[in-house]
């Protein structure tokens, strides 16, 4: 900027000979001419130079500051980090937070990682105090310092018992004979389990191939099929030989060995010899026994209660039981007691006080004293409602009450019981519906009745179908050919072999006047009259007339062949297309 504003002709200077002009040094010339200036300029420079070094000294102080403040920062979290690592050896019990970083876990204190993210799985620490982690494809378990309790070597970690502090681990053995699933599936491995203590140590091998606990100081073992038995502290009871137990209401183990039932204590000693091939303890504490193909009940201490002297025992009910003895029947009380002779060929189990027996292949009831209450003249007596039973006698069907008094005369082929406890009957070949005492309410005069269904029902009369009603009332006229069902309250229905569709009021939407009648695509029916197909809605209007040999729909679309050619068709069977040899959809 000095050249441009200082630099003049006058001060060129020429040489004698050619005169070619040559620049001078124009800041020296300047200074030369303003001596001050470079004083001046000496100072601002000065000035501006102390001030730099002023902002750089400042500068460096503030980064100083931050540089401290970040290390004492650092001393400080290294220190709490140190402490709360210390704390936790000596035990103290801190809530670790199970953390994710870089898709790994760790666990951590506030916002330490007292425990490193180096897990693909963990779980929360448990009340043993050990947390349940994975490395790779097998599981172990640390304590809140990270030491390795359980190493890893296990295909799973579970908690058996905290009370007992026991862990239950799993191994997968390769076997070359593999095993079979439940569904046939061949796997060429296996689990075994075993169960470890808190601090890894372990109780119980993994060989295993199930184990449980039970309410009571015990720990089912199963080695295949077979079962055995631990203590809660992991000693062995007994080995894995039993095929199946159960546990008593005295706390003994019931448990079967080769196809026979016993009994063990819990310390494995036999309590009840294994005699029994069947063993069912009853509510009362007393227990339902077969040996040697005999019934009967023994006490917990093996006592017999009721002598092991009967081919059967049912259920007691009210105090009574029937019993079998020598292929004859009776029935015997609590205490094994006979009330009633094993006289009978039959008796049943007791109901409302009184049971049916038989005897000479008639039927009747005992009491519960075993005084006859309907004596044995009956072939069969059913189950009584509302004090009255259908019975046979001579091949005819009557109904009586309970005191054998006859409500409807045995002079019926059938007689069933309804629901709302009229009876249908059957006279002379001929259907009809009684009431419990015996009058009609519907005459006997149809072919078939079939089951009432909100009040109607299907009948038949002579060759013809129709509804009535639970009074006998016709509610769709018997002139249809077949039986019809109805479906969305439309049935459909033939007469004189001509097929049509009626509402569940008998109104036919569809006059019975086609060949065919097929249901199509929404709510409408594919109809043949005369040999040729078309389409008729439920209101009987046609939306495509009988005009073709075929009808079908791909898709929305409605296909018709028609002098062998197939059409798209339209509403009232317009042709949409020219004939072609087929039509089909394509993807």
């Amino acid at each position: 900027m000095l050249r441009e504003e200082y630099i003049k002709l006058s001060d060129l200077t020429f040489t004698n000979d050619d005169y070619t002009p040559f620049y001078i040094d124009a800041d020296k010339l300047f200074i030369e001419k303003n001596p001050n200036i470079l004083i001046e300029r000496n100072k601002i420079e000065t000035t501006i130079e102390c001030k730099f070094d002023q902002i750089e000294r400042n500068i460096l102080e503030k980064l100083n500051k931050i540089e401290n403040d970040r290390a004492l920062k650092a001393l400080q979290q290294e220190k709490e980090f140190q402490e709360i690592m210390m704390n936790l050896q000596n035990g103290y019990k801190y809530d670790l937070e199970l953390k994710k970083k870089d898709n790994r876990w760790g666990y951590k204190v506030r916002d330490y990682f007292v425990i490193p993210p180096i897990y693909i799985e963990a779980k929360d620490f448990n009340n043993l105090g050990l947390a349940i982690v994975r490395k790779e494809k097998l599981y172990g378990a640390i304590n809140t310092i990270g030491t390795e309790i359980i190493p890893f070597i296990y295909a799973s970690i579970r908690i058996f018992s905290e009370t007992n502090k026991l862990i239950l681990v799993r191994i997968v053995e390769e076997s070359d004979k593999g095993i079979y699933g439940k569904f046939g599936y061949f796997y060429p491995k296996k689990d075994l389990f075993g169960i470890l203590d808190q601090k890894g140590n372990i109780k119980l091998n993994p060989i295993y191939t199930a184990i449980q606990a039970s309410h009571l100081d015990l720990i089912i073992l199963m080695q295949g099929k077979y079962i055995g038995f631990a203590d809660n502290d992991c000693n062995i009871i007994t080995e894995c030989i039993y095929e199946s137990y159960s546990l008593l209401q005295n706390g003994d183990i019931l448990v079967k060995l080769n196809g026979v039932f016993g009994v063990l204590n819990t310390k494995g000693e036999t309590t009840l010899p294994f005699i029994y091939s069947d063993f069912r303890e009853c509510n009362d504490g007393r227990i339902k026994v077969l040996v040697n193909n005999l019934y009967g009940f023994i006490n917990q201490d093996g006592t017999a209660v009721i002598p092991i002297e009967f081919n059967y025992i049912g259920e007691f009910i009210n105090g009574r039981a029937n019993v079998s003895k020598n292929s004859k029947w009776g029935v015997i009380d609590a205490n094994g007691k006979l009330i009633i002779e094993c006289i009978y060929d039959e008796a049943f189990s007791f109901y409302n006080n009184s049971a049916k027996v038989k005897h000479s292949n008639l039927v009747g009831y005992i009491d519960t004293d075993g005084f006859p209450i309907i004596p044995c003249q009956y072939t069969e007596i059913f189950y009584f409602s509302n004090s009255v039973a259908i019975a046979i006698r001579d091949k005819y069907y009557g109904c009586i009450d309970i005191n054998n008094n006859e409500i409807i005369p045995f002079i019926y082929q059938k007689l069933e019981l309804l629901p709302n406890d009229t009876i249908k009957s059957k006279k002379n070949g001929k259907w009809g519906i009684l009431n419990n005492i015996g009058t009609e309410i519907i005459p006997i005069k149809y072919t078939i009745i079939r089951n009432f269904n909100h009040g109607r029902a299907l009948a038949k009369m002579n060759k013809h179908w129709g509804v009535i009603d639970h009074e006998g009332n016709i509610l769709i006229d018997f002139k249809y050919d077949h039986e019809f069902t109805f479906v969305n309250e439309r049935a459909e229905v033939s007469s004189e072999g001509l097929k049509g569709l009626i509402n569940n009021k008998g109104i036919e939407l569809i006059p019975c006047k086609y060949e065919e009648l097929k249901s199509f695509q929404y709510q409408n029916y594919l109809c043949k009259n005369n040999e040729l197909w078309g389409v008729i809605t439920i209101d009987g209007d046609f939306t495509i007339p009988c005009l073709f040999e075929s009808i079908y729909n791909i898709g929305n679309a409605i296909v018709g062949i028609k002098n062998g050619r197939s059409h798209l068709i339209g509403p009232d069977g317009v042709l949409l297309s020219k004939g072609y040899d087929s039509l089909n959809t394509f993807s």
